[in-house]
């Protein structure tokens, strides 16, 4: 193990503003509401709004990310279920997983991705300068809840040409480890018993440390 992987994420979670996974509760979000534009508090903006049937009860529903003013707070994911009289009900909101506008150090917004693929919501940040970061995560409704389903972590040193990077299947246990060194990869893989995580749980820290990621 190389000496960058023990304080890279040290790095991450000191050179950050103050908001970036902060844990803050959020702002009061409406239980329910005629379109997804009811759900945005006082204060916050639309940034991106995703539809798909999420719950399989074949109605339309949503997934939003909101933009506070100041960009060194955390954006809020906002998930809401169709109902049978055309509104919506609240399924979700979390308000310190998806990282700030400012979070992503030299690299700028750290949001990458944030899209719904077959059911899933996914979520990519990714960050840094000479050393990046990033972390994707996916999340589905099973057993009437939102259930971390797959994450995968990813660590590199531009200057070194050194990586790595983690990828978890949350459901099956499947773990796939790449360490790249001057573009000579090597893959391992294993299987592992991962203890379900919830949305309303899911922090950068615990799922790491429920993944045994400690560097």
């Amino acid at each position: 193990m190389t000496g960058w992987r023990g304080w890279l994420i040290v790095m991450l979670l000191h050179s950050m503003p103050l908001g970036c996974f902060a844990g803050t509760a959020g702002p009061v979000v409406p239980r329910s509401g005629r379109s997804a534009q009811d759900f945005v508090p006082s204060g916050w903006t639309l940034e991106r709004q995703l539809t798909d049937d999420l719950n399989r009860d074949g109605r339309p529903d949503f997934a939003l990310l909101l933009s506070p003013a100041d960009q060194q707070i955390d954006r809020l994911l906002v998930v809401g279920f169709g109902d049978a009289g055309g509104g919506f009900k609240l399924s979700a909101v979390k308000a310190d997983l998806v990282m700030c506008q400012s979070c992503g150090g030299m690299l700028g917004d750290p949001l990458t991705d944030f899209r719904l693929e077959r059911g899933v919501v996914v979520i990519q940040l990714y960050g840094g300068s000479r050393d990046r970061w990033g972390m994707t995560y996916r999340f589905r409704w099973q057993q009437n809840d939102w259930y971390l389903i797959g994450y995968t972590d990813e660590i590199g040193d531009t200057l070194l040409g050194t990586a790595r990077t983690i990828d978890i299947n949350w459901t099956t246990g499947a773990v796939i480890t790449t360490e790249t060194k001057l573009e000579q990869q090597t893959v391992t893989r294993a299987t592992r018993r991962m203890a379900p995580i919830t949305l309303s749980a899911a922090t950068m820290e615990r799922v790491r440390q429920a993944a045994g990621i400690d560097h």
